[in-house]
């Protein structure tokens, strides 16, 4: 009982933490001259700009972009989850995509880490999933897509990454079925 009762405290303060934590890399990636950093970067805050933009001017769903490769169908060849996400932090960054990035930036860390909370709540390790949520955002493969790479489509991919697979050992092991939809909400995404 009193296990339990920590670990439900833990699961109270633990966002909080993740997000002041969130909130302290996103500082630090601004203060370091160099943002944003990544080969792919400025391509994806490109498309999250002119989604923003079109979103602005009532379009939801914009079809053509004139100025990206002579135009070119804007959700055509991309996923429109990143982009869509990238136009919502442009839009708690006040409209700004430097700044949309920085709390993209707090997005990855924050999501990725509650994302472990939930996996160590689910299997009864809520301590160690606490505490690789907080590792899991530096990882060097997760740094390198998104401050390197630029990849920030595959970020997001990394931080449902410990979702998906707890939910697919959950159907393996305990044969839930109804957490199918789950996985198959991690591939469409």
């Amino acid at each position: 009982m009193r296990d339990r009762k920590k670990s439900y405290y833990l699961i109270l303060i633990m966002p909080i933490l993740y997000a002041l934590l969130a909130y302290g890399v996103a500082k630090l990636v601004g203060n370091n001259g160099q943002y944003p950093c990544g080969i792919d970067t400025l391509c994806h805050l490109y498309k999250g700009d002119v989604l923003y933009q079109a979103i602005c001017d009532g379009d939801w769903w914009p079809i053509f972009d004139p100025l990206w490769y002579n135009g070119v169908e804007m959700m055509r060849y991309w996923a429109p989850l990143p982009v869509y996400v990238l136009a919502l932090c442009q839009f708690f960054g006040g409209g700004d995509p430097m700044s949309g990035f920085l709390v993209f930036v707090m997005f990855i860390f924050f999501v990725g880490a509650i994302s472990w909370l939930y996996v160590g709540y689910k299997v009864k390790r809520p301590f160690f999933g606490a505490s690789v949520g907080i590792l899991w955002f530096f990882m060097p493969n997760n740094l390198i897509a998104l401050f390197y790479e630029g990849n920030l489509p595959r970020s997001i991919c990394i931080v449902i990454l410990p979702l998906l697979m707890y939910w697919v050992y959950e159907y393996l092991q305990e044969q839930c079925w109804q957490t199918l939809p789950k996985i198959s909400l991690c591939f469409a995404l």
